[in-house]
């Protein structure tokens, strides 16, 4: 069976094009895209429900992706049904192969994918501009406040730090004010209680059965700071961190960020996982909205599973584990990371699939 020639692209416009992008897809392309559809939407209902008339262009796009979606979803039901029908007269893996010809010249379908969301999806340049759509994204310590994300961006891959939901407003403020990382130590060392304090309030947050535990013993890290064992807190923060990374977030930054070139098998190290993740956008225009709480977490990280180092200026989780000396445990690394692995955790128990009841 001889498929149809492909259309021309050019006698598409970008609509059409994404129309016949999803009708092409395969049943397990589908799926995949119909369940990252699914997210997107329940994200964004969840997220805007007490902006709803201020967001119309995000709602906007929930109903635009379902009205993409659901011809590629009819066809997908009809094909499978003569495809049952005609298995005992035919080699189905021939059919197949016939069904899904032109499919293989879109090498790479999760970049088109990420063009289709970024094409409806508002784009995160708009943080600066329309601040009453961008709130709903961003962690509740983040939101109201105007700055520039791109410094924000900086100083979290300068310092090792995320900034997402601790500390507290006032202290991000004056922490984006501060012109070096020293100068920015020494207020999260000054201002160290309330900062733990808000740590601790954050990491109640957690709820997920994934979680809760990991939540539980960075809680008791806090407490390590605060009875002024910090390099005991490092110790147990490196191993919270290294443990959400390989049971969790690996996973989640290649499903997150799928356009991505992410060299070698899933599973690679963590390090090369997130430098793939971050090295593609290189401000916040290139994201979208949904992508910039992530991409907030992940550029604090970009350096903390670096291996085959020696010494760092930013806390790293390889050295905490495997090379113990006063350089290694600094002062200024606890509370960084501290606030990075909590950032980790929420941002999980926000991604991860909500536990199956029991039948």
């Amino acid at each position: 069976m001889a498929s149809e020639p492909a259309p021309d692209e050019g006698d598409f416009d970008k609509r059409e094009r994404d129309e016949v992008f999803l009708a092409d897809l395969s049943d397990d392309e589908l799926r995949e895209f119909s369940r990252r559809a699914s997210d997107l939407a329940a994200s964004v209902s969840r997220q805007i429900a007490p902006l709803v008339a201020a967001m119309a262009p995000v709602t906007d796009l929930e109903r635009r992706l379902r009205t993409a979606l659901a011809p590629a979803l009819e066809q997908h039901a009809a094909a499978s049904a003569v495809l049952r029908r005609m298995q005992p007269a035919f080699d189905l893996p021939q059919i197949s192969s016939a069904f899904t010809l032109e499919v293989a010249k879109m090498r790479d379908w999760h970049r088109r994918i990420d063009e289709i969301q970024k094409s409806l999806a508002p784009s995160a340049a708009l943080l600066g501009r329309l601040q009453d759509i961008a709130t709903g994204y961003l962690p509740g310590n983040l939101q109201g406040l105007r700055l520039d994300w791109h410094r924000v961006l900086d100083i979290s891959k300068e310092d090792g730090i995320s900034l997402a939901w601790a500390p507290r407003q006032e202290i991000v403020e004056e922490l984006i004010g501060l012109d070096s990382r020293e100068a920015r130590e020494e207020l999260l060392h000054k201002r160290q209680d309330e900062v733990l304090d808000d740590v601790s309030g954050s990491l109640a947050l957690v709820t997920h059965p994934a979680l809760v535990e990991l939540a539980d013993l960075l809680d008791k890290a806090a407490d390590a700071v605060r009875a002024g064992h910090a390099e005991a807190a490092q110790a147990l923060i490196a191993n919270v961190l290294e443990t959400t990374m390989k049971n969790h977030a690996n996973a989640w930054i290649r499903r997150t960020f799928p356009s991505a070139e992410y060299r070698g098998a899933p599973g690679t190290g963590h390090h090369r996982t997130l430098a793939s993740a971050t090295s593609g956008p290189d401000n916040p225009r290139d994201l979208t909205l949904l992508q910039f709480n992530h991409y907030l977490v992940l550029r604090g990280m970009t350096d903390t599973f670096q291996g085959s180092v020696s010494t760092q200026e930013t806390f790293n989780r390889h050295l905490s584990c495997h090379q113990a000396s006063h350089d290694t445990y600094r002062s200024g690394f606890v509370l960084p990371s501290l606030l990075l692995t909590q950032a980790l955790l929420r941002v999980m128990d926000q991604a991860l699939e909500p536990p199956e009841e029991p039948r």
